[in-house]
């Protein structure tokens, strides 16, 4: 990764990120960041985004990462 991706980010999506990871939950992550769950969605986007990745993969239980192979 190059340092000018990293300059340009904002560091509240990796905390963002960071909640998703461990709640694998819109909805509870909103909870405990104090946002509304649209706007948790939003900031994923803008991570999937900026990273050019998915990031999390939506399924029946809840939010999975994906991982690079």
């Amino acid at each position: 990764m190059t340092k000018d991706k990293l300059k340009n980010l904002d560091l509240n999506l990796l905390k963002l990120f960071s909640v998703v990871y461990q709640q694998r939950n819109l909805k509870r992550s909103s909870e405990l960041l104090f946002i509304s769950p649209p706007a948790v969605s939003q900031n994923i986007s803008k991570l999937r985004n900026h990273f050019d990745d998915e990031l999390f993969i939506k399924t029946t239980k809840g939010f999975d990462v994906r991982v690079r192979s």
